[in-house]
């Protein structure tokens, strides 16, 4: 096995569906029992409680029903489907950091990504819009970053398994990624 596959968390999928369950049929119940309401407006808020939590739904299963790979580690590079680039080569990367984008208010870990650390020349043929590069150095992020949020995935794991596949020699690195354990 000279490859690594691997895609979405189905359960994390079913964890979005069902926090939108908590607010949309409770949202759905007042509104079709036709309550009087005693607040001005009380009816606009629950559509517009069920319409935004909907969303929620289709997100949900869209994340539950799709089996492309999002993620492949091969012999010859990383793959990554969300970066709109072919494959980011072994010597081309020259170190690896997990961070976190974590929500101000609850103070919890919101997304985790794995940045890359590109060579220059690489590095600058990686196009994107001014606000993403700036927010990218706001955050203490790269120009190749992959989310690992929503994949079943360790994401220690991954990121140590990258690390060591940027310092082994071409030859050795079939052996490494078919002993690896990613989970």
């Amino acid at each position: 096995m000279n490859e690594i596959t691997l895609y979405k968390s189905p359960l994390k999928a079913l964890r979005l569906i069902a926090l939108s369950s908590l607010f949309v049929i409770p949202s759905v119940y007042f509104l079709a029992t036709e309550q009087t309401f005693r607040k001005p407006h009380t009816e606009t808020i629950l559509w517009i409680s069920t319409c935004f939590f909907s969303l929620g739904y289709v997100v949900g299963f869209i994340n539950l029903f799709d089996r492309r790979p999002q993620i492949t580690i091969k012999r010859e590079g990383i793959w990554d489907r969300r970066l709109k680039f072919d494959r980011i080569l072994w010597v081309d990367i020259l170190d690896a950091y997990l961070y976190h984008i974590r929500t101000p208010l609850l103070k919890t870990k919101s997304q985790s990504f794995i940045s890359i650390v590109l060579t220059p020349e690489v590095s600058d043929k990686i196009k994107s819009p001014k606000w993403v590069e700036n927010f990218n150095y706001e955050a203490g992020a790269q120009k190749a970053n992959i989310n690992v949020s929503d994949i079943s995935v360790n994401k220690d794991k991954l990121l140590n398994a990258i690390i060591q596949l940027t310092k082994e020699q071409p030859k050795n690195r079939a052996a490494i990624i078919s002993k690896l354990n990613l989970k």
